[in-house]
């Protein structure tokens, strides 16, 4: 009789530990189903903010270094990454503008352009970016037409942007030209530099 009654606590010690280890395994293979979901959204969210949008501006700006206004027509393309940067290129051309009564000038230049990208999920949104790069100038008095070597230019720029749309932006700004290696035909470098202007229409693509 002591025989039997210790057989069967012994069964049941046995089965109770065989339940509590299938529970301890559920309880592990859930956990692991979590930790298998937790790393599948950091995955899909890393991909997220690893996205490039694709974007396009058009971009008039205005200054006035001399007797007539300078009116620089231009565009900038560029990618945003996961909405915490953007590289872009950007190019500004403008027409013969007078300098004075005895000297006109065209002025182009571009370059890489740095800065916050656009988040079209805000109706109102700060910016700035600057661009960094290269332009030119032809030079025109009575006597003589000739045009400069490449110049270093250096632009930054803050301004507003207004989302029309979740694709579409209106912006203002100001910024500062930064001119160097320009002496041509009396026309230097210093009389180009100044604040300017600028207004933008943005597309992402």
């Amino acid at each position: 009789m002591r025989l039997l009654t210790c057989v069967f606590l012994l069964t049941g010690l046995l089965n109770g530990t065989a339940f509590a280890l299938d529970d301890d395994d559920d309880d592990d293979d859930d956990k692991k189903e979590d930790r298998q979901d937790g790393r599948a959204g950091s995955i899909s969210e890393g991909l997220a903010r690893g996205s490039l949008q694709p974007f396009f501006e058009l971009t008039h700006k205005q200054s006035k270094p001399g007797d007539e206004t300078l009116r620089l027509n231009g565009f900038r393309f560029g990618l945003s990454e996961g909405g915490e940067r953007q590289l872009a290129l950007a190019y500004y051309r403008s027409g013969t503008t007078q300098y004075d009564s005895g000297t006109r000038y065209e002025l182009s230049y571009g370059g890489g352009v740095f800065g916050d990208p656009p988040q079209g999920d805000r109706i109102t949104e700060c910016y700035f970016q600057m661009l960094v790069g290269t332009g030119q100038a032809r030079v025109e008095t009575v006597q003589d037409t000739r045009t400069s070597r490449l110049l270093f230019v250096i632009e930054p720029e803050i301004g507003l942007g207004v989302n029309i749309t979740p694709w579409m932006q209106l912006g203002a700004g100001v910024s500062y030209r930064y001119l160097n290696g320009l002496q041509v035909l009396g026309l230097g470098s210093e009389d180009l530099r100044g604040g300017t202007a600028n207004l933008h229409l943005l597309l992402q693509l």
